[in-house]
């Protein structure tokens, strides 16, 4: 078989199972939201906030999934154009060559070119090798150290660990433009993490 198609059937059998197993992570997802939207509705306890949290994060959970799926069939469709364009090109190769043949008066696969005969010249004496200078060393490069990037969770933990009498929630959704889904996670994350503490509600200090 043609290495060719062999690639073509293992990229389709890749995409096959993706799809496959994205369905069923995608019913298995939705399947949650649901169980999870019918136990906020059955408990009076939760507060809107919190509701209004848990939303938001299904709805991250929902639009990153399409994203990725997005870009995987992008990618696929791509080395399926790949294959199309090789396709076309060899068969457009091979008219080509018809073309010449039927001009030439004799088809490609029964002319037999005739090689000439090459004559080897002389051999040239050889040359003295020449004395081999030692080169200074090179002098090492410094390199200047990267700047690191500042991420998000940076930005929080240090306006948080920054304030003297702890900082809000809404004073962090302000100063960073994140929202506060996005918030609340990082605040939870450093305080496992020992480098912030809770102060009160919806407050927060360094640990």
């Amino acid at each position: 078989m043609d290495p060719k198609q062999i690639a073509q059937q293992v990229i389709q059998f890749n995409k096959t199972a993706f799809d496959n197993t994205f369905d069923a992570i995608t019913v298995l997802q939705e399947q949650t939201e649901k169980l999870i939207a019918m136990y906020m509705d059955q408990t009076p306890l939760l507060p809107e906030e919190g509701k209004k949290v848990i939303a938001d994060w299904m709805k991250a959970y929902k639009e990153g999934r399409e994203e990725f799926k997005t870009a995987v069939d992008e990618n696929y469709k791509k080395v399926e154009e790949f294959f199309t364009g090789y396709d076309k090109g060899e068969r457009k190769g091979k008219e080509k060559g018809q073309k010449q043949d039927m001009i030439s008066g004799a088809p490609s696969e029964t002319v037999k070119e005739t090689k000439a005969v090459k004559v080897r010249p002389a051999k040239k004496a050889k040359k003295e090798p020449k004395a081999v200078t030692a080169s200074p060393p090179k002098k090492a490069k410094k390199r200047k150290p990267r700047a690191k990037k500042v991420t998000n969770i940076d930005t929080v933990v240090g306006l948080i660990q920054g304030s003297t009498e702890g900082i809000s929630t809404a004073e962090l959704k302000a100063k960073t433009g994140l929202a506060e889904s996005q918030i609340w996670n990082i605040v939870n994350h450093a305080a496992k993490a020992g480098m912030v503490k809770k102060l009160k509600r919806g407050v927060y200090g360094a640990a």
